[in-house]
C-alpha cells in the first residue's frame, strides 16, 4: 500500500506551513511551548541541511522563535532569546542571506531581558541597543532602534531595584524626545510612570519620583493625539500615588493632586474600569466619596455608572 507521501506527492510542509506552527507555538500559553519553537526550528534547519529547499528557514521563523522566548515566563528565557539572534548572525556568516536579523528581532530579545527579572537586564537591553546602532552605523540595514525598543529599557529599569530608577527612566525618555526618527507613545509614558511608581526608599527619594510622575503625565497630555491610550498613562499615575503615600503627612498633599488630575481625567474623557480602582485605592474615604458620592452605585462605581463624556477618548485595546 501506498503511503500517503507517496499518494500525494506534490503535497508536503514547506517554509510557510512550518512558520504558522512556530506563530502558534509563541502565541501559547504552555509553558514549554518556547522550546518546543525551538526544536521545530531545528528540524526546519535539519531537513534544510539534508536537502529539502522548501523548508528553508528565514527571518521571519528565526524571530517567532524569539518572541516565543520573550513571552515565555521560564527561567533563562532570555538568555535562549539571545543565543537565536547569535544564531541568526552565524547563519548570515555561512551565506543564508534568508535570516538576516532585522529590528523586531533584537527588539523580542530586547524585552525578553526587560521581563527576565534578572540584575542584569538593564545593561543587557542597553548592549543590545548598542549594538544595533554599531550595526546600524556600519551600513547594516533594517537593525535601527524604534520606540518599541526603547520602551524596553525603560521596561527594564522600572523592573529594576535601584532606587533612583524613575530618575534614569525619564532620563531615556528626555534623550528619545531628541531623537527626530522616535514617536513615544503612551506605553513610553506610562513605563516612566511604572518607574516612579514602584520606587523604594528615602522621603526624598519617594518626593522625587512624584514630581517626575506629575512631569510625565503633563508631558503625556500635552503630546497625546487620538492614537494613544492616555487612560492608562492616567491609570499608571493614580497608581504611582497610591504606592507613594506611605505617610499621613504625604497623603494630605498627594490626595490634593489626586483630586485635581482625576478631574482633568474625567474632562478628557480617559476614565475607564480600571482607573476607577486605582484612583480609590489612592483616595481616602472621604475623597472618594467627594469625587464618585454622587453616584448611586457608591461605594462600588462601575464604569456603566459614569458619565458617557467622562469615557468618550478612551482608546480601547484591540482584541
Amino acid at each position: 500500500m501506498q503511503s500517503l507521501t507517496e499518494q500525494y506527492p506534490d503535497i508536503c510542509p514547506d517554509t510557510f506551513s512550518f512558520a504558522s506552527v512556530l506563530n502558534a507555538l509563541a502565541n501559547s500559553p504552555e509553558a514549554r511551548a518556547a522550546e518546543e519553537a525551538e526544536q521545530v526550528l531545528k528540524l526546519m534547519e535539519k531537513l534544510y541541511e539534508e536537502g529539502n529547499k522548501n523548508v528553508a528557514p528565514n527571518t521571519v521563523c528565526f524571530a517567532t522563535v524569539i518572541k516565543a522566548y520573550s513571552r515565555s515566563k521560564e527561567v533563562g528565557s532570555a538568555e535562549k532569546a539571545e543565543s537565536i539572534l547569535k544564531w541568526m548572525f552565524a547563519q548570515m556568516e555561512e551565506g543564508n542571506k534568508n535570516v538576516k536579523p532585522n529590528t523586531i528581532s533584537f527588539t523580542s530579545v530586547c524585552d525578553a531581558w526587560s521581563k527576565s527579572g534578572q540584575s542584569k537586564a538593564v545593561k543587557k537591553v542597553e548592549e543590545l541597543i548598542l549594538w544595533m546602532e554599531t550595526l546600524s552605523a556600519s551600513g547594516f540595514e533594517g537593525v535601527s532602534a524604534n520606540v518599541y525598543t526603547y520602551n524596553t529599557l525603560i521596561t527594564a529599569i522600572a523592573r529594576s531595584k535601584d532606587p533612583n530608577k524613575a530618575t534614569q527612566a525619564f532620563e531615556v525618555l528626555t534623550k528619545l524626545k531628541e531623537k527626530p526618527d522616535i514617536q513615544l507613545n503612551s506605553f513610553s509614558y506610562s513605563s516612566v510612570m511604572n518607574a516612579c511608581s514602584f520606587t523604594h526608599g528615602t522621603p526624598s527619594v519617594r518626593n522625587t519620583a512624584l514630581r517626575t510622575a506629575i512631569i510625565v503625565l503633563e508631558e503625556a497630555v500635552v503630546t497625546a493625539d487620538s492614537k494613544d491610550r492616555l487612560n492608562i498613562v492616567y491609570g499608571a499615575f493614580f497608581q504611582t500615588c497610591a504606592n507613594l503615600m506611605q505617610k499621613e503627612s504625604d497623603k494630605v498633599r498627594i490626595e490634593r493632586i489626586v483630586e485635581a488630575v482625576f478631574r482633568q481625567c474625567c474632562d478628557n474623557g480617559q476614565v475607564d474600569g480600571m482607573l476607577l480602582g486605582q484612583v480609590q485605592r489612592a483616595c481616602s474615604k472621604q475623597l472618594y466619596l467627594r469625587l464618585l458620592g454622587n453616584f448611586p452605585s457608591f461605594p462600588n462605581v462601575k464604569i456603566q455608572d459614569v458619565p458617557a463624556e467622562w469615557q468618550q477618548h478612551v482608546r480601547r485595546r484591540r482584541r
